[in-house]
């Protein structure tokens, strides 16, 4: 697949759950896969649903997707050496 980039300027950026970023990866014959990660622990699986079927996107799929082991190693070991560098200053 193509490249992955930012994409906040799309219609599920600016009108989708408050607070989602969203990436846009050409999927190729005309197909784009987005990847929209929420703030905090919300399904927003329906509202994205809804915003398609208001907007008339067509859909292939939609599913939430678990981080692997990497990312959330990732995430902790971030959130540890933040800790570190506040308790540092």
């Amino acid at each position: 697949c193509g490249k992955r980039a930012r994409y906040e300027s799309h219609p599920a950026a600016r009108h989708g759950p408050a607070g989602a970023g969203v990436s846009r990866e050409d999927a190729g014959e005309g197909w784009q896969h987005f990847a929209v990660t929420p703030t905090g622990d919300r399904d927003v699986r329906e509202a994205l649903a809804a915003l398609a079927a208001q907007r008339g996107w067509r859909l292939r799929e939609i599913r939430s997707q678990a981080p692997s082991l990497e990312e959330l190693y990732l995430q902790i070991t971030a959130g540890e050496a933040a800790a570190r560098a506040t308790a540092a200053a």
